[in-house]
């Protein structure tokens, strides 16, 4: 771990539409748990766009909203960037699984293996879910909370580009 950071990384589906399509990539994430109230706190994502993602040192808002509701604070690489790659090479045909639509599924699937590991880790309720991002970013934070509102129960969406 590095500045109370842990990095690590979750198994996702390159095919997130077609459930036949087993295949599955590794994306990589990070924590900081320094904070977080394991009985009752809540999970704050910070989503990466499309760059390397790293830990967002110059954006620090995200992890002291998340300090501040004693959140376990999370930061999730985009796929195709960074150390996220479900393919060796960016071939037409390995570049169509590039959609907003998959990524938004990425994020529901992480946030929701996320989730239950807390409660199966700590015990308590399903913990709420405030996602955060800015420009793209923060059009898939406020698309997250309106296609999967079961997962995510607030937005909190920068410049987000969604028209």
């Amino acid at each position: 771990s590095a500045n109370g950071y842990t990095v690590g990384f979750f198994n996702n589906y390159v095919n997130q539409v077609d459930q036949t399509d087993k295949r599955l990539y590794s994306q990589k994430f990070w924590y900081m748990s320094d904070d977080f109230d394991k009985q009752n706190g809540p999970l704050f994502l910070y989503i990466c766009g499309e760059y390397t993602c790293d830990v967002p040192r110059t954006r620090e808002f995200p992890h002291q909203l998340a300090k501040k509701h004693k959140g376990l604070f999370l930061i999730l690489e985009h796929r195709y960037y960074g150390e996220s790659q479900p393919f060796n090479d960016w071939s037409t045909e390995n570049l169509k699984y590039l959609t907003v639509e998959n990524a938004l599924a990425d994020t529901a699937m992480f946030l929701t293996y996320m989730n239950i590991l807390v409660q199966k880790n700590y015990g308590g309720p399903r913990r709420k879910v405030v996602v955060v991002g800015g420009s793209y970013p923060g059009a898939v934070s406020a698309w997250m909370r309106y296609k999967y509102p079961h997962i995510v129960d607030a937005s909190i969406s920068s410049s987000g580009v969604v028209n």
